[in-house]
């Protein structure tokens, strides 16, 4: 059992139709291997394990994951019913309870997902590392003395820890893909539209952030996202063509432009993460790609950054109201994250006209961007600036330390996010001593299936870190 634990979700789905395991035999084992390794690692936020084993009896024979266990993070992805904590400590005593299925919890189940619980993240996913005074701090299993990133980081440890072949997360800043890079992992940021985020909200972030997953193979990222990719009545936004294959597809010679500096000014990676980077452009190069500097001129556009950051802001106190909701009374800042309490009084002291202003200022700014790929296939990027930071637990003391620090992370990955643009991130290296090194993929929208081409090609040469 334990073997197959280590394998995908495609195999694991395989093994359940085939009957060589029954689904309540694979939650089984990943249940115990959960308990043993949650206390070295803290991914896990809270668990339903009796009710998951009850839902191995009633899943559908016919979905394509039937039986196959998995953990939603603890964000978003509501279920009617289910609690939902956010990271945070004003929850302490009590949670957020779903009142609606959300439709990526929806298309979870009808895909065949059994829920074993939530993953850790950091207070209302704000942060780059996943620790909050609420859950403690989440260890890389790759590098126990380092953060597995965030916001999705309690998702990125439990898939790479084989706790479970894939995870649900999101992505509103970098969230999939850098976690993804932190613990040697795939990780697709599907197009903006690609998958529901309805039905409560329809957007999140003035639709920057995604739904998506965390796995540990090529073909899980296709198979999962594309049997996640279902459009809803009432979606904002819904991207259904081209369709996404399930299967990875042959790629031709790519034209590639190689981001080998930041417009803005941020400090561009330099050691291992810039030695990484360099011998993958090479070997892109010597396999026939294309390749060319070059990077939007967009990004150039400093402004952008904080007209995405009053958006986060304005999200940050509408995730406060919920959580004052809940509890009948107001959330002091003191029981915030210094970088959230900052957020919340931002977004506070803010008018409506101010905010409809970056709405339409970053609308504008998203055609300047996308037209960059109408002569190129993909943008090829570090996905980090630098390594996993350490996991010492400092994050929200530090809080000066932590914003400088996802702001330039952020250089890397939310653009794409503001645009609306898919992105995967591929383990293509690691340090000496082990630590893994991401690079990033980006295309144009609906470009899904090429960035999976390129990763398959880079999986199929194997190993992972060239």
């Amino acid at each position: 059992m334990s073997d197959l634990l280590d394998q995908d979700a495609c195999a694991q789905a395989t093994a359940i139709q085939d009957g060589v395991v029954s689904a309540r035999e694979l939650a089984e084992a990943a249940i115990a291997r959960i308990e043993a390794g949650n206390p070295e690692l803290n991914a896990l936020s809270w668990q339903r394990f009796e009710q998951a084993l009850q839902d191995c009896e009633r899943v559908n024979p016919a979905a394509p994951f039937a039986g196959v266990p998995i953990l939603l993070k603890d964000h978003r992805c509501t279920a009617a019913g289910q609690e939902t904590r956010y990271g945070t400590t004003a929850l302490a005593n009590t949670t957020v309870a779903g009142t609606v299925d959300s439709n990526i919890y929806r298309a979870i189940i009808d895909a065949g997902f059994v829920v074993l619980g939530r993953t850790t993240v950091p207070e209302f996913a704000t942060a780059f590392v996943t620790e909050s005074e609420a859950a403690g701090v989440t260890r890389n299993p790759r590098a126990l003395d380092r953060t597995p990133g965030g916001s999705s980081g309690g998702a990125a440890a439990a898939v790479a820890a084989g706790w479970v072949a894939v995870a649900h997360a999101t992505d509103g800043g970098g969230s999939i893909r850098q976690p993804a890079s932190c613990c040697g992992l795939v990780g697709l940021k599907p197009s903006r539209g690609r998958i529901s985020m309805g039905p409560e909200a329809g957007e999140s972030w003035a639709g920057a952030t995604v739904e998506g997953v965390i796995t540990r193979t090529v073909r899980d990222a296709a198979a999962v996202t594309a049997a996640l990719a279902k459009p809803f009545l009432g979606d904002p936004y819904s991207l259904v063509t081209p369709a996404l294959a399930p299967t990875p597809a042959t790629v031709g010679p790519l034209r590639i432009g190689v981001m080998s500096q930041h417009p803005s000014g941020t400090p561009w990676p330099s050691g291992d993460v810039g030695a990484v980077f360099q011998k993958v452009a090479a070997v892109l190069s010597d396999r026939g790609h294309h390749l060319s500097d070059g990077f939007p001129a967009a990004l150039a556009e400093t402004e952008y950054q904080g007209h995405y950051d009053t958006i986060v802001d304005v999200d940050v106190e509408l995730l406060s109201r919920k959580v004052e909701a809940a509890l009948g009374r107001p959330v002091e800042d003191a029981e915030l994250a210094p970088r959230n309490a900052q957020k919340r009084a931002r977004a506070r002291a803010l008018d409506a006209p101010a905010y409809l202003e970056s709405r339409y200022w970053l609308a504008g700014w998203t055609y300047r961007l996308q037209s960059w790929w109408s002569d190129v296939d993909l943008l090829m990027t570090p996905t980090m600036g630098d390594l996993p930071a350490s996991a010492d637990g400092s994050a929200h003391d530090a809080d000066a330390g932590i914003v400088s620090r996802s702001t330039q992370m952020m250089a890397m990955t939310n653009f794409a996010n503001i645009g609306g643009l898919p992105a995967i991130s591929l383990p293509l290296g690691q340090t000496d001593a082990g630590v893994p090194i991401g690079v990033q993929f980006v295309g144009r929208p609906g470009a899904e299936n090429i960035l999976v081409a390129l990763a398959a090609h880079f999986e199929a040469e194997g190993p992972w870190a060239i």
